[in-house]
């Protein structure tokens, strides 16, 4: 059976994350939307700040956990 997780990379979201890795829960698929202000000129809609926090952070870290 697969499961899902939405993930805002908030640390609600996160934490349920890491809690179901402690818990010896099945690992979820983890998924994160981007929310495009303009796709045609790459421009997020998210902050910069956020955005570099979940590439260059979290999602190393889920992948080293997972």
């Amino acid at each position: 059976m697969l499961y899902f997780q939405s993930w805002s990379g908030g640390k609600d979201s996160t934490v349920s994350i890491i809690l179901e890795h402690i818990h010896g829960l099945p690992p979820s698929k983890i998924i994160m939307s981007e929310v495009m202000f303009d796709k045609k000129r790459n421009i997020s809609g998210e902050l910069p700040e956020h955005m570099e926090w979940v590439h260059n952070t979290a999602i190393p870290l889920f992948r080293y956990i997972f």
